[in-house]
């Protein structure tokens, strides 16, 4: 395991915040097509994210997100990739 800091570029506009239910932000991770969700202390989806999460060796990129989408809901979740970059 590996522990990588992730932070947010950006994050959910608070009137897409208090219309997709106030969400909190969430992250995961994909191994061999598998999506594990990381836990992490919970944070409004309106605000920066920045934390430390463990994850697996071979694990290169992070997924992150606040909000919820839905067929038919006039939101705008937020959805960020992280790379995790190589440490020579």
């Amino acid at each position: 395991m590996k522990t990588i800091t992730i932070k947010s570029k950006g994050q959910q506009t608070n009137s897409g915040w208090n219309r997709t239910g106030c969400m909190n932000w969430w992250a995961a991770y994909k191994v061999d097509g598998s999506m594990t969700f990381i836990e992490i202390a919970p944070r409004r989806g309106d605000r920066q994210l920045e934390c430390a999460v463990e994850v697996p060796e071979c694990v290169t990129e992070i997924y992150i997100g606040a909000g919820k989408t839905g067929a038919g809901k006039s939101c705008d979740p937020y959805r960020e990739t992280i790379v995790i970059a190589e440490v020579a």
